[in-house]
Formats: structure tokens, C-alpha cells, sequence
């Protein structure tokens, strides 16, 4: 008897004490959208739950589809450091992003614990498949209407997905996810104009317009609600 409850006492230990295993939360599954850096040629990835090696890519994105809900570890080898990122979670129906450049940023040879870093992990519903939306426009001077060149474009949180404008004034970025977003637009000398609710949906592009106001104004302008303008297709 005493035998039996030791044994039961060292399974129960072993159980609670180790990793659990993924679980599924019915029949949805989840992505992960890894962001490099600028030296992705020479990052080695790989998500250790599922034997996958995730090869750079000259868009400096990767995106992981069909993955059972849980928690996942992602080695990371390059020139000068080797690390395991752990406990990157993935929802039923949405996309986890990792910000694997701003992770590894001012790291050293060290276990990365995202419980530390939330702020870095987020998540986007997905909208069916996965993705990809585009957002394009043209950002004008807010007094004399004149397209405002090398103005920067940028989805709020997300600094890898953002644009110059160019000659004309105009922008596109194309390969976004899905979802509901805050974009917004810079340039010297103008006040940051911000679009609220942005919505993209795959194969098809979100239009703006930005009109920002000299900085000689004092007030910066109020945030806007997007206007719903879409069109078919990416963005060129």
C-alpha cells in the first residue's frame, strides 16, 4: 500500500512538473507570424514542438498556419548567440506575433521568458485565411493640399509594417495581416496624423488619405475613423 501511494505521489510530481503537452481547444487551430530583423539571412529558426525549421525570407516575416492551440519554443541560432524562446502561445482562430528582433535586441546568450515581455506578444483575430491585406493612400499637406514626399506611414505597435511615400505623396504596403488596426502618418514639421479602426481584409486594400497640419498650427489634429474605402486586390 505504502508502495502504491509513493508511486502515485512520484507520477503526480513528474505530471504537474514537466511541460505540458499542447491541447486543443476544438477543432480551430492558430498561426504565428515571426518578424526578423534586417540580417535574417543569417538567423536559424526552429519551432522545437513541431520539428519546424523556418527559413528567413527577403520579407523579413514568416508566417506558421494550421498549429494546435498551446505554448511553443522557438530556437534561435545566429552568428554570435544561441537561445530558446519559450512559452509563445497560440489561440484557436488568431495569430500570435513575435517580434523576434525586438526579443533579441539587446539580448545575450540567455532563456527569453515571455511572461516578462507580454507587451511584445500580440495578437490578431484572423479574418479567414491566412493573410494577406494591403493599405495604400496618399498624405497631403493639411493646408494647401500639395502630396506630402518621404512623409513615413505606420500601423500603431507594429514598426515593421510601415512605408515611405513617395514623388506624389502616395504609399502602399502590402502582405498585413488581417484585422482591425490604428494607422497613422509622419513627416518633419507636421503634426502625426492618426486613422482609427482600420480594417484589412485579405486580398484586397484598405484606402487612407492623411492631411496633416503644420506644425505652425498649435493644435494636433483629433484622430479619425476610418472611412471604409476598399478596393480589390494588393496595392502596387
Amino acid at each position: 500500500m505504502r508502495h502504491s501511494l509513493l508511486s502515485l505521489m512520484i507520477f503526480l510530481f513528474n505530471y504537474f512538473s514537466c511541460e505540458q503537452p499542447i491541447r486543443s481547444e476544438g477543432d480551430k487551430f492558430g498561426g504565428l507570424l515571426i518578424v526578423y530583423n534586417d540580417t535574417a539571412s543569417t538567423i536559424s529558426l526552429e519551432l522545437l514542438e513541431v520539428n519546424l525549421i523556418i527559413n528567413p525570407s527577403k520579407d523579413r516575416i514568416a508566417i506558421i498556419k494550421d498549429l494546435r492551440p498551446g505554448n511553443y519554443s522557438l530556437f534561435v541560432k545566429d552568428n554570435t548567440k544561441e537561445m530558446i524562446i519559450k512559452g509563445i502561445h497560440v489561440s484557436s482562430d488568431s495569430i500570435t506575433i513575435v517580434p523576434f528582433y525586438l526579443l533579441i535586441r539587446d539580448a545575450g546568450n540567455t532563456l527569453l521568458d515571455p511572461e516578462k515581455n507580454k507587451r511584445l506578444f500580440t495578437k490578431i483575430r484572423m479574418y479567414g485565411t491566412i493573410p494577406f491585406a494591403s493599405i495604400s493612400g496618399k498624405v497631403f499637406d493639411g493646408i494647401t493640399h500639395k502630396p506630402l514626399k518621404e512623409s513615413t506611414v505606420m500601423l500603431k505597435d507594429f514598426p515593421w509594417w510601415s512605408t515611405k511615400t513617395d514623388e506624389n505623396g502616395n504609399f502602399c504596403i502590402n502582405k498585413l495581416m488581417p484585422g482591425f488596426f490604428i494607422v497613422f502618418a509622419d513627416h518633419p514639421n507636421y503634426h502625426r496624423e492618426y486613422v482609427l479602426k482600420v480594417q484589412l481584409f485579405n486580398d484586397s486594400t484598405s484606402v487612407i488619405n492623411f492631411f496633416l497640419p503644420p506644425l505652425l498650427i498649435p493644435e494636433a489634429p483629433i484622430p479619425k475613423i476610418w472611412d471604409g474605402t476598399i478596393t480589390e486586390g494588393p496595392c502596387r
